[in-house]
Parts: C-alpha cells; sequence; structure tokens
C-alpha cells in the first residue's frame, strides 16, 4: 500500500498530535521507537528517517 502525506503538514503539526494526524489522515498507526523519533523530528530528514 502506498501513502502520500505532506511532511511540511506533518512537521507543522504538534509533535504530540503527530501519530494521531497520521492515523487520521492516512491511516498509519505509529508506535515504538518510529513514535519516538515522529515527536522529536524537526527536520524533513528527520521525519522521513521516523517514517
Amino acid at each position: 500500500m502506498t501513502v502520500v502525506v505532506s511532511v511540511d503538514e506533518i512537521l507543522k503539526t504538534k509533535p504530540a498530535d503527530r501519530a494521531k494526524y497520521l492515523k487520521e489522515f492516512a491511516g498509519c498507526e505509529i508506535s515504538g521507537k518510529s513514535l519516538n523519533e515522529l515527536k522529536q523530528a524537526k527536520t524533513t530528514e528527520d521525519l522521513i528517517a521516523a517514517l
């Protein structure tokens, strides 16, 4: 399955709400290490690495 999301929109979302955003808009559930990295991401590169 391919999912397309806007990295910029995710980075604009509060770190604590990013997993919720991905679940609502892309149907993706993030957990574990990826969830922590998602919350800590500050750059596009950080976010891509988390996902």
